[in-house]
């Protein structure tokens, strides 16, 4: 099962067209995850695969693997240290359900889980960057794989949001 189709120069042109923008908002002082999310990183809620009154979970629209997740705090902070406790303990509750979602649904041999706020207005947000079984590179290389572009798949959004969900309530 692939969702993720090699990317065209011109889709690659596309994300740093929004990597611009999103850095000219930063600049001006303004997060463009609370300015806008769609109108900033084009619609994600057909990538969601789940939501509660905390945080968001969605595919990346350029992912480097199959699953690959952002997870997203509703309330803006601008890295961890802005954070309240209780909000980490649950990120991580949701976190640990999402990575065995993907192990399960998505193939994930691992699953890495960083954070990489940078930029003057930065939104907490966090990356879970699975390890497919078939794949060679370890670590850091998964980091600097070249980025795909997801291909929708509503059975895998479906299947993932089941998982996270049952994952959640036992």
């Amino acid at each position: 099962m692939s969702v993720v189709k090699p990317s065209t120069d011109e889709e690659l042109k596309q994300r740093e067209l929004v990597e611009q923008r999103v850095k000219a908002l930063q600049e001006m002082g303004i997060c463009p995850t609370c300015q806008n999310l769609d109108s900033v990183y084009g619609p994600f809620t057909g990538r969601l695969y789940y939501e509660d009154k905390y945080v968001l979970l969605f595919l990346d629209d350029y992912p480097r693997n199959p699953g690959h997740s952002i997870l997203l705090t509703k309330h803006h902070y601008e890295d961890l240290s802005e954070m309240p406790l209780e909000l980490g303990t649950h990120i991580l509750k949701v976190t640990q359900a999402a990575i065995q979602a993907l192990k399960e649904v998505a193939d994930a041999e691992k699953v890495y889980f960083i954070t990489m706020c940078d930029g003057k207005r930065n939104h907490l947000h966090f990356q879970l960057l699975p390890r497919v079984n078939t794949e060679s590179l370890r670590g850091f290389d998964v980091f600097l794989k070249r980025r795909g572009v997801l291909v929708r798949d509503d059975t895998l959004l479906s299947n993932l949001n089941k998982a996270v969900t049952k994952a959640l309530s036992e």
